[in-house]
């Protein structure tokens, strides 16, 4: 998995639309699926409650939502081929939703969307 620094990024929220902070890689802005860019929303945060990444979704909070990605042949250095990589998607999803299977791009490889999963606001 990705290792380094962590920057205070943005997350839109679905229930309400707001704007939370939330601590994230820089990297995972890079991520791209179906042609689709990982961006964070526009606008300044609007709410001090952070969301949170890497939480249960049982857990009290903003539980962000994600896509899980993986790479069938050769994948980005640091990570395994085959191997799932799940991460943060900072806007809603989306219209039409995302595919199982399609084309994912990361760090210099190309793979494919395993799943996604909403947010949970609990």
């Amino acid at each position: 998995m990705s290792s380094g620094a962590f920057e205070i990024g943005k997350y839109q929220c679905e229930a309400t639309g707001n704007i939370h902070p939330v601590r994230v890689q820089p990297e995972t802005k890079a991520l791209q699926v179906n042609g689709v860019t990982n961006a964070y929303p526009s606008g300044d945060a609007d709410s001090p409650v952070s969301a949170q990444v890497s939480q249960s979704k049982r857990a009290l909070g903003i539980n962000v939502r994600t896509v899980t990605i993986k790479f069938p042949t050769a994948a980005p250095t640091g990570y395994k081929v085959g191997e799932p990589i799940r991460l943060p998607w900072f806007q809603p999803f989306p219209t039409p939703a995302f595919i199982k299977g399609q084309a994912v791009s990361y760090l210099g490889g190309t793979g494919e969307l395993v799943s996604f999963d909403q947010e949970k606001v609990n």
